[in-house]
């Protein structure tokens, strides 16, 4: 029974340590992890501002072709924090950044567009349309970060791959998984990249 006990607690205990850092960035020597949560769903009104959906959480896919005026926005905070430090306190790194990328099997890469702000519990990246790339979508939306200026691939780390939304019925969502996990590790297959 006492080795039960003991086996329980070290199992117990590993994984806390394990999800006591779910992603990491390294920086000047110093590790730090990153942890998200996607939030409410946002849409854009006619004068510009967004607003929160009720009852939705992100992230969504809009649909190929979808009139503007219907888009729907994904919504994430992103929290940052030294190792360590169990309280999770949040930490703002110079010149850190996160962005949108679409990993597209045609090798034709891009941003998005976004918006990111600093909240008192982390970074906040909103205003995210996440479209479909066409009718039989062959890419893979991914979060990345970067502490360089222009949103690029090769000059950035993924933090998550967008396997699944919460707007696409089962069916969808196997279809954008095997997608992302056709991109590999890092999403990576060369080819042209900008920045949106």
């Amino acid at each position: 029974m006492k080795k039960i006990l003991l086996m329980t607690t070290l199992l117990i205990s590993s994984s806390y340590s394990l999800a006591h850092c779910p992603s990491e960035i390294m920086h000047e020597g110093e590790k730090y992890c990153v942890d998200f949560e996607w939030g409410a769903v946002e849409r854009k009104g006619r004068k510009g501002e967004y607003t929160e959906v009720e009852n939705s959480q992100g992230p969504v896919r809009v649909p190929f072709r979808e009139n503007v005026r219907r888009w729907n926005y994904s919504k994430v905070m992103i929290s940052v924090w030294k190792d360590q430090d169990k309280n999770h306190n949040p930490v703002f790194l110079e010149g850190l950044r996160f962005f949108p990328y679409m990993n597209m099997q045609s090798g034709h890469h891009h941003g998005g567009a976004n918006s990111l702000t600093l909240s008192d519990k982390g970074y906040v990246l909103s205003q995210m349309p996440l479209h479909q790339m066409s009718q039989g979508d062959s890419g893979c939306w991914s979060i990345r970060w970067t502490f360089n200026e222009e949103d690029f691939m090769k000059d950035s780390t993924a933090l998550t791959k967008i396997m699944s939304f919460q707007n696409l019925n089962d069916d969808e969502n196997n279809q954008v998984m095997e997608s992302c996990m056709a991109e590999g590790d890092d999403g990576g297959r060369g080819g042209h990249h900008h920045g949106h």
